[in-house]
């Protein structure tokens, strides 16, 4: 595997020169085409050896070689977040810059950029939004742009849509978000982009909601004899920085699948009337963070009934309820919405234990996935 990935530089470089010039390979030469085939040299391989290559390149000032390596990087991976970092910069260094080619996403590549600058990821890497995944680049090349641009930033000849870019790629990231924002950079293209463009709103450092939750109630175990249900409920929830906690009430609902047997007063019914109601307490920290949202790993704890009387049943005085503890591990999705609303996406692992004494053996967990909507309180 090392000797495969040794050699992809190599053939990158070959089947860029080669689809260059245009010349057909001779019978005898080697078919790089079919080569990078059999090797499987996909956009991440491209990607991860054209960032490792371009800095030499452009240190011997191998205008030709950077221009075949762009152009056949684009033409089999679209224009990527650090192909539109160097071909910009590059422009601006040999004075041909032109924003006219500039895509359709690149507020998206830039805030990309700013958060994967911002944040402590071991490997560098960037979002490639054609393939929806994160695609690794060479180590060095995040450190190479920004050299570059600091050193075109000594320039005093630069328009304002050069300065806000190379003050960007050199991590002045707020003076150049505030040149975009307050139209400084008015009648450009990425002014006209992201006019078209709602940047999510930031995190706030402290945040209260309360909202409704609709979802499944599903059991495993011998609990499945109960059936999945509905459930609903409502979510008090705070978060503080990076660390959330809650209170979430919940009503499961439903007849069961099959009946099932309980003692009330010392006599046995069989019922199919089935009726969950908790309420929990939780607390978490979040795992992954965006400016548009979170994903919380949570843990807590509460309590957990079922109803197994019909309605007519609690009417003619019977009375019983079958109880459980409830612990709790799940994950929760917050994306943030206007006026500090949250949209959220709930799933926990809930291990309990109901006692059905002399009943049907109620024993095994329960899993619950649901969504919700939460009102900004604060």
């Amino acid at each position: 595997m090392k000797k495969i990935f040794l050699q992809i530089p190599f053939l990158i470089c070959m089947l860029a020169i080669t689809i260059s010039s245009g010349d057909k390979l001779r019978a005898q030469d080697i078919d790089i085409e079919s080569l990078i085939i059999r090797q499987h040299i996909g956009c991440s391989d491209i990607a991860l050896s054209a960032t490792g290559m371009i800095p030499g390149m452009h240190s011997r000032e191998a205008a030709d070689s950077l221009r075949t390596l762009l152009s056949f990087w684009e033409s089999r991976c679209g224009i990527t977040e650090p192909m539109m970092r160097y071909t910009i910069l590059w422009q601006i260094l040999t004075n041909s810059f032109s924003d006219d080619w500039l895509p359709d996403r690149i507020i998206d590549h830039l805030l990309d950029y700013r958060d994967g600058a911002r944040s402590d990821e071991d490997i560098p890497q960037f979002f490639d939004f054609r393939l929806w995944e994160y695609q690794p680049i060479h180590p060095g090349f995040n450190d190479f742009t920004r050299e570059l641009a600091g050193e075109l930033l000594a320039y005093n000849d630069l328009t304002q849509l050069e300065r806000f870019f190379t003050g960007f790629y050199h991590h002045d990231f707020d003076e150049s978000w505030r040149m975009l924002t307050e139209g400084e950079l008015s009648g450009t293209r990425i002014d006209s982009l992201y006019q078209l463009f709602q940047e999510p709103p930031a995190p706030p450092a402290t945040s209260a909601h309360a909202g409704l939750y609709i979802g499944m109630w599903i059991p495993n175990g011998n609990l499945e004899l109960l059936g999945n249900h509905p459930q609903v409920g409502l979510m008090l929830d705070g978060v503080s920085d990076h660390v959330i906690y809650g209170l979430h009430m919940h009503i499961a609902f439903s007849d069961a699948y099959r009946t099932y047997t309980v003692m009330v007063d010392n006599q046995s019914f069989k019922t199919n009337h089935f009726m969950q109601y908790n309420v929990l307490v939780f607390a978490g920290f979040d795992v992954l963070r965006s400016r548009g949202y979170s994903i919380y790993t949570v843990f807590g704890g509460g309590y957990d009934g079922i109803d197994p009387l019909s309605r007519a049943q609690r009417e003619a005085g019977m009375r019983k309820a079958i109880h459980s503890y409830n612990l709790h591990v799940g994950l929760i999705y917050h994306r943030r919405l206007e006026n500090n609303n949250v949209f959220s996406i709930i799933t926990r692992y809930n291990v309990v234990d109901y006692i059905n004494k002399r009943g049907t053996d109620l024993s095994g967990n329960v899993f619950t996935l649901g969504v919700g909507f939460g009102l900004g309180t604060w």
